[in-house]
């Protein structure tokens, strides 16, 4: 088993086959093992995982590519969260000049560019958190269904004579 697969014994995680280079992917799209007993047991669910298999550890091993983006867009996230608060603050200080009578409209004018600045700060914050999440999504999504389809090449021919591995189903799954 490759080094994705060590959360599981490599004979209990579907989508392992006998070339023996299944992947996790594979398993969770829900491909079958090639060997002629899976074939031959027609009421055994291949889809299914080994119940000692981690989801969520799996998903953060495979997101360690995408680390570096993911990371931006968290530091965007929080940096994000900062608008609301400050936005606060800035309101609450026009709101003390505005209340004195003998206010400068420079004071006035300083506090309304600060909502102006604000504004920039969080559509360039927002911008960079989204398209920094997306292309993170994008490439692991990309990385998997490639792993998927190189899985499938390597099945048996009686591993597509199956019903629920026609070409119609197994062109869904790449694609959604």
């Amino acid at each position: 088993a490759n080094a994705e697969l060590q959360d599981a014994p490599a004979a209990s995680v579907a989508g392992v086959g006998a070339a023996g280079n299944g992947t996790p992917a594979a398993a969770a799209a829900g491909t079958a093992a090639t060997t002629a007993a899976a074939a031959a047991d027609g009421d055994k669910d291949d889809d299914e995982l080994p119940p000692n298999f981690n989801l969520r550890l799996w998903v953060l091993k495979q997101n360690k590519s995408e680390a570096p983006l993911l990371i931006c867009a968290l530091i965007c996230a929080a940096a994000e969260a900062c608008v609301w608060p400050t936005y606060a603050i800035i309101l609450g200080e026009l709101i003390k000049v505005m209340q004195n009578p003998n206010h400068s409209a420079s004071t006035a004018g300083y506090w309304s560019l600060g909502f102006l600045a604000l504004g920039v700060y969080a559509f360039t914050t927002t911008f960079l958190r989204t398209y920094l999440s997306y292309r993170a999504g994008e490439k692991m999504t990309a990385r998997l269904r490639s792993q998927l389809f190189e899985r499938m090449l390597h099945q048996s021919a009686a591993w597509f004579d199956m019903p629920k591995h026609s070409k119609a189903v197994l062109s869904q799954r790449l694609s959604s």
